[in-house]
């Protein structure tokens, strides 16, 4: 009489990978798509990071007024201004690429330190994705 073959500890994790990737994946999909119906509703502060933007894009360098003698800082991040005048040069809508950048970075920081994690902790990405992408949903 023969006896059923039993499952392995790595069969285990193998399905349980695979439930955590495909859960992580639903996830991302879902907020993504919650994300993409809202409508888009500067705040003051953007519109002051689009005219930097609109400065530095047509060559007048980090300035409010285009006829400022010297550079100002009144800007929140020089990181936003610097990618938003990308957009200028290229023809984009600044509140469109705003929204573009905050979707991708959105999507990036979870998976890249649930990657790094997974490194770090020795334990299956998909694990570590679904554990980052739990934490950024509670935070």
């Amino acid at each position: 009489m023969r006896l059923p073959a039993t499952r392995h500890s790595g069969d285990s994790w193998t399905w349980i990978t695979r439930l955590a990737l495909a859960a992580t994946a639903g996830y991302l999909l879902w907020l993504t798509a919650c994300l993409i119906g809202k409508p888009a509703i500067p705040w003051d502060d953007h519109f002051i990071s689009y005219i930097y933007s609109r400065n530095l894009a047509t060559g007048h360098g980090l300035r409010y007024n285009a006829t400022d003698a010297s550079p100002t800082e009144g800007f929140s991040s020089l990181t936003h201004v610097v990618l938003v005048a990308a957009g200028y040069r290229l023809g984009l809508d600044p509140l469109l690429t705003t929204r573009v950048l905050s979707l991708l970075f959105f999507l990036l920081v979870p998976a890249t330190l649930g990657l790094s994690l997974a490194g770090l902790l020795h334990v299956p990405a998909s694990a570590a994705l679904l554990l980052t992408c739990a934490a950024q949903l509670l935070l």
